[in-house]
């Protein structure tokens, strides 16, 4: 018999349930966070061999600090969710609930990069945490990456030693 684990798909949450064009009735919004509160805060899927995976690393492929994390953990044989955050940003209540989870000052999930300043943006525009979450839902580029999420807690990988002793913790 399968678990009820097994049973549940999850789909990424950008997803909507009706086709384009057609609007969502009253209260489904309500019963969507609701749901994804049920549900984790990312979905989560199983990896070749049918493991839950204990960790998951937003991820940008083409940065070299992020693809040195996911090897980090095939080294370390942690199995992790592997989330590109440029293809399926999070939403607002996802950012809040990443923000909850940061070891870090929510300030380190903020790039400051040549479009971080081509923005006309500074320090103090990213001092909060709503501050961080309204940036980073409208502009998913200017996350620090990568970002390692397990259970309640989240670390930004950086440096890149900081990977490793998060992976190790996980091992325990």
């Amino acid at each position: 018999m399968r678990s009820h684990a097994d049973q549940v798909t999850v789909r990424h949450m950008t997803q909507r349930r009706n086709p384009p064009g057609v609007a969502d009735g009253p209260g489904t919004a309500q019963r969507g966070a609701a749901r994804r509160l049920r549900a984790g805060w990312l979905p989560l899927c199983r990896d070749s061999l049918g493991h839950m995976p204990e960790v998951t690393v937003l991820h940008n492929p083409r940065c070299s600090t992020s693809r040195a994390a996911m090897d980090e953990a095939a080294r370390a044989g942690v199995p992790v969710q592997e989330v590109r955050y440029l293809d399926h940003p999070l939403d607002h209540h996802q950012l809040l609930e990443l923000v909850d989870r940061l070891d870090d000052p929510v300030t380190d999930l903020v790039r400051r990069d040549a479009y971080f300043t081509s923005l006309g943006l500074t320090d103090d525009d990213v001092r909060t945490a709503d501050q961080v979450v309204a940036l980073l839902a409208e502009h998913p580029r200017l996350m620090q990456r990568p970002v390692l999420v397990r259970g309640e807690h989240a670390i930004v990988g950086r440096p890149k030693e900081r990977v490793a002793e998060f992976l190790a913790e996980s091992a325990l």
